[in-house]
């Protein structure tokens, strides 16, 4: 099945890639005009000579576990050179937000061994926060492996502690306004970051256009 009239409005080369996404294809976000968005499959060799804003057609394909969304630009510009942008080494992650899912994305950072800066509205949500991280450790770790991994989270309140991060999830309630604002401070503060909302019902393009570099703007939801 095929679908016309999308348009490419982030992708990123940052990251892991995720099964069945592989080193031949890169990760995007696409939205029609109706504001709907999905994540897609993008050739590489199609991704290196297309950029954000690109149109396309997005079509289903069968993937080894369920179907994947493929984008195929209409039109690539030839006169751009091979990216071969190299993937970013990400060693710590900017999380925003201590509801169910910042503590679920956080504890599962923490895990995979990546350092946390967590940031919250006041210190007794994050105090609540960090215990409830521990409670959870505890059931699949040791005293002594939880003791070494709660030294690799940070607790803010100060949302200039996100300035040099390289990866920021904002987590927080499910309001446009509110996330918006909370992206256009952070545009302010962060030169090189990667902003990824966990948004499930909210437009990704209407988020993204709080920041002046959208195409570093991603959506990203956790299941």
């Amino acid at each position: 099945m095929t679908y016309l009239s999308w348009k490419l409005i982030s992708y990123s080369y940052v990251g892991v890639p995720l099964k069945p996404f592989n080193t031949e294809y890169v990760l995007g976000i696409a939205e029609n005009d109706q504001g709907q968005s999905i994540v897609v499959q993008i050739r590489k060799d199609h991704a290196d000579k297309i950029s954000v804003g690109a149109s396309g057609s997005v079509q289903q394909v069968n993937g080894p576990k369920d179907k994947i969304n493929l984008f195929t630009p209409s039109e690539m510009d030839t006169s751009l050179p091979d990216s071969n942008v190299p993937i970013k080494e990400i060693e710590v992650v900017g999380i925003i937000g201590t509801g169910t899912m910042g503590l679920g994305i956080a504890q599962v950072a923490l895990q995979l061994g990546f350092k946390v800066v967590l940031l919250g509205i006041n210190d007794e949500a994050l105090t609540t926060a960090c215990r409830t991280i521990e409670k959870r450790l505890l059931k699949v770790m040791t005293n002594d492996e939880l003791d070494e991994i709660v030294t690799k989270i940070k607790l803010t309140e100060n949302i200039n502690d996100m300035a040099d991060l390289p990866l920021i999830i904002e987590c927080v309630t499910e309001d446009k306004s509110i996330k918006q604002q909370l992206f256009k401070q952070l545009g302010s503060i962060c030169r090189d970051a990667v902003f990824a909302t966990n948004t499930s019902s909210l437009s990704i393009s209407d988020l993204a256009s709080a920041v002046s570099n959208q195409g570093r703007f991603i959506g990203i939801h956790f299941f």
